[in-house]
């Protein structure tokens, strides 16, 4: 009814053309000046559109053929959004339309762009998301008007020319999954007036250029999933109006400038996932932060005392799949106040309490105790569901350390499950000592309820011998699986690739042993987890991936020998860099000659390096901890030329230094920690071994 009237009253202003003609005509023409043109399948003439129509839109007109004369009498179009339609070059008359200022031509694949584009000088929108362009005409700087580009998904787009600096009106660009996209043009900075700047997904992008630093009216950068990332310009305190940065899974940042500090107009820091980051800069808390995020840095040492007295931080992300500072973290968010968690307990009337729980701002809810919930009465009138604002959900049962559970004990797990599902906007979820072999219907589909999940932790599932197809999720960026002794397959599912997976960590997995990267053994396969930076496997004896270990930019290996394999990595070659070694089976270790990090320890009986590790020869830096049986290191230490730091922590036997590591002219750091005999020696008589090494440490 709503839409006849408005039809009536938008009268011969609108037509809408559903499959084949139009017929709102006047003296044998047509004169709408907008038009909706659905599921046609004809070939469009100039003739056939309305002379004077300002905006046409096309509507699953996929096998619609659009000739080059095809908007040559259109010419008072202003807006045209050819998303509709399927065609393979776009129509040479479109560039004939000089007062066009809306063009949409998204998801079509069009390789190339016609250079005649610098006519449309009115053009201020441009969207050509999702599209095959392999590049951009040279001249499309002529596009003085243009305020919003969008290039999101193209996946095929290798550069920018030169004159897309010209683009001086330019206010929103969006270059998200450009993946073959290495660098941005230096008349990059040129672009004065620009706002918004996403290069998420960008995976080839390995630094920004320094005259992005003149981008003053920034406000907002994206740079999630730049894998290839390595630093954020020095110069970045010049964005004096950034107010967002999104840093999510930079794997390849280890450090952010102390400038960053500087910009006092910042609002939300976003350093999730960042693997590799060690250290906060430490002034950070001169920052007027409203929400912080270091989720997922797993090697980040300790939080700057500054950041203790950022008093503006009104939320920030608890420090999940993070190993030095998730206590830290937690003192953070006790101190500003910020933790808005709530407790259940299964002990009570739960379904009365989760009733309650609509009327609080809860963010994070822990329900202990969940093997005490016999009763499901009132189950149907508490729905967990309705509380929109909860982001983080965790469910615990305390079975005892039995690994026996009845059967009726089991069946309860699953059912008082099957009501707690969780609202769509969770994006944790955590279940430790739930016993049931089967899992809840919602948990069986999990991109239907909480699709946007991003972290999933599942502990002591005693009886659980599969899991639900967790790689179905979109958004999976870390998972957690421990202590599920019955588990001996992964968790694909029938969706594609896991895109997003970022970390996994496996402890205790007593049973699992193949576990699949590609769907078949194909070597020419592409791996399920293309693109993970960390891969932590700690007791997992029989863990052993088919056909090859996926590629990881870390690697955390201990006591699960059969991860790497025997014969190499085959034409999967895998990016490695381990950061932790703890295996029996050394030679396995010789096909990671790449790696570039080395942490050795705790180990027993080692009285020298093993051999092995002189396939390292890209190492870079070195560490040794908890060796307490470690005697000597060998001479052929000093042949690791690219060596940069060392640090020996913890290994009381070692005595000396090889008279090799003078040889070691690129050493620029030697940390001796907890080494008495070592540090005493380094102090005396071996003194000038190390005169050559700038920064030496002894604690």
């Amino acid at each position: 009814m709503v839409h006849d009237l408005a039809r009536h009253v938008a009268g011969d202003e609108l037509s809408c053309t559903n499959g084949v003609a139009n017929s709102t005509t006047k003296a044998g023409k047509l004169i709408c000046h907008y038009q909706l043109l659905m599921n046609s399948n004809e070939s469009s003439s100039s003739k056939s559109l309305p002379p004077k129509v300002r905006a046409m839109h096309f509507r699953e007109c996929n096998k619609l053929h659009l000739p080059k004369q095809a908007f040559s009498h259109a010419l008072y179009l202003r807006v045209l959004d050819l998303s509709g339609c399927h065609v393979s070059e776009l129509p040479g008359s479109v560039c004939k339309l000089k007062l066009l200022r809306y063009l949409d031509a998204s998801n079509l694949p069009i390789p190339n762009f016609p250079k005649s584009l610098n006519r449309l000088l009115n053009l201020q929108t441009l969207i050509l998301s999702n599209t095959s362009l392999k590049a951009l005409p040279t001249n499309v700087g002529c596009l003085q008007k243009l305020q919003y580009f969008d290039l999101s998904g193209c996946v095929n787009l290798h550069e920018l020319p030169t004159s897309f600096g010209n683009l001086s009106a330019l206010l929103f660009l969006n270059l998200a999954s450009c993946h073959e996209l290495p660098t941005l043009p230096e008349s990059f900075g040129k672009l004065h007036k620009l706002q918004f700047l996403n290069l998420s997904d960008c995976y080839k992008l390995h630094s920004l250029p320094e005259s992005c630093c003149q981008l003053h009216d920034l406000t907002h950068l994206e740079l999630s999933d730049c894998h290839n990332l390595e630093k954020v310009p020095d110069c970045i305190d010049q964005l004096s109006k950034l107010e967002y940065l999104n840093m999510t899974s930079c794997s390849k940042v280890q450090m952010l400038p102390e400038s960053l500090c500087k910009l006092m107009m910042l609002k939300h820091l976003n350093l999730s996932f960042c693997v590799k980051l060690r250290h906060l800069p430490a002034s950070i808390g001169v920052l007027r932060l409203q929400s912080l995020d270091f989720q997922g840095c797993f090697f980040l040492v300790g939080l700057p005392d500054s950041i203790f007295n950022m008093s503006t931080l009104v939320h920030v992300e608890r420090g999940f799949f993070t190993f030095d500072i998730r206590s830290e973290v937690d003192k953070l968010r006790k101190q500003l106040n910020l933790e808005r968690s709530c407790e259940l307990d299964g002990r009570g009337d739960l379904w009365s309490q989760i009733l309650d729980l609509e009327k609080t701002p809860c963010l994070e809810l822990q329900i202990k105790d969940l093997q005490n919930v016999k009763n499901l009465e009132g189950a149907d009138q508490a729905k967990l569901f309705n509380n929109s604002n909860l982001r983080r959900l965790s469910l615990s049962w305390q079975h005892g350390q039995s690994s026996m559970v009845e059967h009726a004990d089991a069946s309860v797990d699953k059912s008082v499950l099957e009501k707690l599902v969780p609202p769509r906007n969770l994006r944790h979820l955590g279940l430790d000592g739930y016993m049931s072999v089967d899992f809840s219907r919602w948990m069986l589909d999990l991109p239907s309820y909480p699709p946007h999940l991003t972290t999933i932790v599942l502990l002591n599932l005693k009886g659980c011998s599969h899991l639900p197809p967790l790689g179905r999720l979109p958004n999976l960026r870390a998972l957690c699986l421990a202590s599920m002794p019955n588990l001996k397959r992964e968790f694909y599912g029938d969706h594609g690739s896991c895109w997003k997976l970022r970390m996994i960590l496996l402890e205790g997995m007593d049973n699992l042993a193949g576990w699949w990267t590609t769907r078949t053994s194909n070597e020419d396969e592409e791996f399920l987890i293309p693109n993970l930076h960390l891969l932590f496997a700690s007791n997992c004896p029989k863990l052993k991936f088919l056909p090859y270990p996926p590629r990881s930019v870390t690697w955390v290996v201990q006591n699960s020998d059969h991860v790497f394999a025997e014969h190499g990595f085959g034409n999967l070659s895998s990016i490695t860099s381990p950061c932790f070694l703890l295996i029996a089976a050394w030679h396995r270790a010789r096909y990671l000659c790449s790696i570039d990090n080395l942490a050795l320890g705790p180990l027993t009986g080692l009285t020298t390096l093993p051999e092995v590790i002189r396939c390292f020869i890209s190492l870079r830096e070195f560490n040794v901890e908890d060796c307490y049986d470690l005697e000597t290191l060998p001479e052929w230490l000093g042949d690791f030329t690219s060596l940069r730091e060392i640090q020996i922590v913890s290994c009381p036997m070692l005595s000396s230094l090889p008279e090799s590591i003078q040889r070691l002219t690129e050493l620029k750091k030697l940390r001796i920690t907890d080494c008495p005999a070592l540090s005493e020696k380094c102090q005396g008589e071996d003194k000038h071994k190390i005169a050559h090494i700038p920064e030496v440490e002894f604690e």
